[in-house]
């Protein structure tokens, strides 16, 4: 699908105009940025940063916080540093992370709900402690987490509705992330909505899955309901688990990865929670409205956090589409602006742009 040429002249004129200087980003991701998940966050960022005329560059850190300390030195040492940097921190040194920034006048916004080391409260939350920390990029893991959970709970009751609800996790490591999204089996448990025999750590690494997961299977063969941090570790649970039994498992993750897409539609995996891929792509989204806004943190304090979103059978067809053919690549971000006049946009989603993207279509 391609915009018809006065719909690429209209966004070219918009983008151009949301500013008389293009401020210019450094967009850091994890040196793991070869992923899949990584290359869409990435991809959704220089889209959005393009269509509303800012300039972006990609830096890549090794997933440590003294590697990603030493990327952001090295960048802030260049003739030509940026006008904003998005980040993603990590625990044990935010504070000389964000001193760092501050010190340079470099302005940020932060990605992910990291533990940040708060000693004494220097760290709270944008503004408040570094006033160049303009804003955060945080998805909500237990609204994630309790959003796949329902969807694995409802499909198991429809199977066995008379069975007890016999449950075991993969988990990520012992960051937040992690943590967050564990949380709610655990509370669900206290709830007596299931019974949860484990969680089991796997350091994020597939490899962990399919060593444990067969002596799991065996410990707790009534186990039926496979509950994963991701969506790697559950495309694993389901190769080994297919092999144990005949009767079917409801298992499900998080991230949105083509393979569990692709399952989903299949009939294999269950469900998956996503849409965080969209989180530098937020990110610019904020730093526009803060090039925009005469008080631009009147809009970014209402903001809160970021919902993920559900892919099951029901609506597996309309977000494969949209995803296999980088759909956001299409669409002006005009639309989640505010530029002074009327209701404040609607948030940036994968179900809005959809939305969008099909009108779009319309006049293809």
């Amino acid at each position: 699908m391609a915009l018809s040429k006065g719909a690429n002249e209209q966004a070219e004129k918009t983008g151009a105009a949301l500013v008389q200087k293009k401020p210019s980003i450094a967009l850091i991701l994890p040196q793991a940025a070869e992923h899949s998940f990584w290359r869409i966050v990435e991809d959704v960022a220089y889209t959005v940063a393009a269509d509303l005329g800012i300039n972006i560059q990609t830096y890549t850190s090794i997933e440590s916080r003294f590697s990603l300390l030493s990327t952001v030195e090295h960048l802030l040492r260049q003739d030509n540093k940026p006008d904003y940097v998005i980040i993603r921190p990590y625990q044990g040194n935010a504070r000389a992370l964000f001193d760092l920034l501050h010190q340079a006048n470099v302005k940020f916004i932060t990605l992910e709900d990291t533990d940040f080391d708060n000693q004494d409260g220097i760290i709270q939350y944008p503004t408040e402690s570094y006033p160049n920390w303009i804003g955060e990029v945080v998805y909500d893991n237990q609204q994630g987490s309790q959003l796949l959970l329902d969807a694995l709970l409802r499909e198991h009751k429809n199977a066995y509705p008379n069975k007890p609800i016999n449950v075991v996790g993969l988990g990520g490591n012992f960051n937040s992330v992690s943590k967050q999204r564990e949380q709610v089996l655990v509370d669900m448990d206290a709830k007596q909505k299931l019974q949860l025999k484990q969680v089991f750590s796997t350091n994020w690494d597939k490899q962990i899955a399919q060593d444990k997961l067969p002596e799991i299977l065996r410990r707790y063969p009534q186990a039926r309901l496979i509950w994963c941090a991701n969506d790697d570790l559950a495309l694993t649970a389901y190769q080994l688990a297919s092999k144990q039994h005949n009767q079917p498992y409801f298992i499900g993750g998080f991230d949105w990865l083509s393979g569990a897409i692709e399952s989903i539609e299949q009939g294999k995996l269950t469900a998956s929670v996503g849409g965080h891929f969209l989180m530098a792509g937020q990110a610019v989204l904020q730093i526009a409205q803060y090039q925009l806004a005469d008080a631009p943190q009147r809009y970014q304090d209402s903001l809160g956090k970021y919902n993920f979103e559900l892919i099951t059978q029901t609506n597996v067809r309309q977000f494969s589409r949209f995803i296999k053919r980088k759909g956001w690549q299409f669409l002006s971000y005009q639309h989640y602006l505010h530029h002074g006049v009327g209701l404040a946009p609607q948030r940036l989603s994968i179900t809005s742009m959809i939305k969008l993207y099909n009108e779009l279509a319309k006049f293809d």
